[in-house]
């Protein structure tokens, strides 16, 4: 069975086992998934990834959005990498959501 067998639902639960950077890597070696490799796949997969209060909360922040979703979960999984290397784990939406409360005071008082 390939892989292009599979619904998009499934490819998805894939994807988001696999993480972001797993999934380009796969993406960008099986030619037959290309078809899914666009805008509405990422943002389906950023949805699985993170919940929709948090993609709510990230559309409000004054720093300028990517122009794709592959581009945002992309910045998103550059910003997990440091903070990984740094802190040994992973943030959780919580701790992006303090972050950006801190940001947007800090913002506020300039």
């Amino acid at each position: 069975m390939h892989l292009t067998a599979l619904n998009a639902d499934v490819l998805g639960e894939v994807c988001v086992r696999l993480g972001v950077q797993d999934t380009l890597r796969l993406l960008a070696t099986c030619t037959l998934l290309r078809a899914v490799d666009g805008d509405d796949f990422f943002r389906a997969l950023a949805y699985r990834l993170f919940s929709r209060a948090f993609w709510c909360r990230a559309s409000r922040r004054s720093q300028t959005a990517c122009r794709t979703w592959k581009e945002e979960l992309l910045r998103i999984e550059r910003f997990q990498c440091c903070v990984n290397r740094l802190e040994g784990k992973r943030w959780t939406e919580e701790e992006f959501f303090e972050m950006w409360c801190a940001e947007e005071k800090l913002i506020r008082s300039k």
